[in-house]
């Protein structure tokens, strides 16, 4: 019973996931380039 209800888990957090991953994909594209550009700049401030 342990282990159904471990892949019932993980089977509903992978689907989560997914729906994350397709509607979140060209934001978060998006916005980690923005927050990867500002931390290399800081970086290279510092």
């Amino acid at each position: 019973m342990v282990v159904n209800k471990v892949l019932e888990t993980t089977s509903f957090y992978i689907e989560v996931k997914d729906i994350f991953l397709n509607k979140g994909v060209s934001l978060a594209a998006k916005y980690g380039a923005q927050i990867t550009e500002r931390q290399t700049t800081k970086f290279d401030i510092k």
